[in-house]
């Protein structure tokens, strides 16, 4: 018997009859609030597997010492170690890797930018095909929807990146801030009057969600527009928590 992992971790209520199905599972595995352990590539970069082991062992409590170790092995010569970083971010966001993520800037001060900008330029969040031909909440899309929950999650944790690094710097990420909002509500308008799938209507606004104390009074004001009364409850709950701001 398969165990769907994606279903013992935190979704929306889109997926509660997927949950009732497998309501056994939960037993299983619980989920924990924990930084994500990762399992370094098989690759004999010795800062690779360094680096990876720190961010396995940081905490609250050791974590001015682990940020010290880590400032010890970036240097300007390997910043493409920052992929590590982003890959646990993807997996868990917290602060600690915020901080980690920083020490870069001190070798190249546009290098979150550049990714930044690179992700958005390059839809890198944009929903892909799979999901949106198929509707991957049918039986024998189990498989596919466990990737679809780590994708978008992951995606969401990039997002969080974006926003955290536009409270921090208005000026440098305004631009793309402005942009990739009027983009992702464009992308929520198109998919509810073209009936997408749910499950992607609810991704878009998840995004906006996590922007919703900065972005433009005018998408609040659009969002307000729509008949609630025809939309799937989980999209009423999102579009009602994004308005009510």
């Amino acid at each position: 018997k398969k165990t769907y992992h994606c279903f013992n971790i935190k979704y929306d209520p889109k997926s509660v009859w997927e949950k009732k199905k497998y309501k056994t599972m939960k037993n299983n595995n619980i989920y924990k609030q924990k930084l994500h352990i990762f399992t370094p590539p098989n690759n004999n970069n010795k800062n690779n597997k360094i680096l990876i082991g720190l961010l396995n062992k940081i905490t609250i409590s050791n974590e001015e010492i682990i940020i010290n170790k880590i400032n010890e092995i970036i240097n300007i010569n390997n910043l493409d170690l920052i992929n590590i970083v982003i890959n646990f971010i993807g997996k868990k966001y917290d602060i600690l890797y915020i901080k980690i993520l920083k020490i870069f800037e001190k070798y190249d001060n546009k290098i979150i930018y550049n990714y930044i900008n690179n992700y958005v330029d390059n839809n890198i969040w944009y929903p892909y095909s799979l999901i949106k031909e198929k509707n991957i909440l049918n039986n024998e899309y189990y498989d596919e929807y466990c990737n679809y929950i780590k994708w978008k999650n992951s995606q969401l944790n990039i997002f969080k990146i974006i926003y955290y690094m536009y409270n921090q710097n208005n000026d440098l990420y305004e631009k793309i801030f402005i942009n990739l909002s009027k983009k992702i509500y464009d992308e929520i308008n198109f998919s509810i009057n073209n009936n997408y799938y749910k499950y992607i209507i609810d991704y878009l606004l998840e995004i906006l969600e996590i922007f919703k104390n900065k972005i433009d009074n005018k998408i609040i004001d659009n969002l307000k527009e729509y008949d609630l009364k025809k939309v799937d409850s989980s999209t009423r709950f999102l579009i009602l928590n994004i308005i009510n701001k």
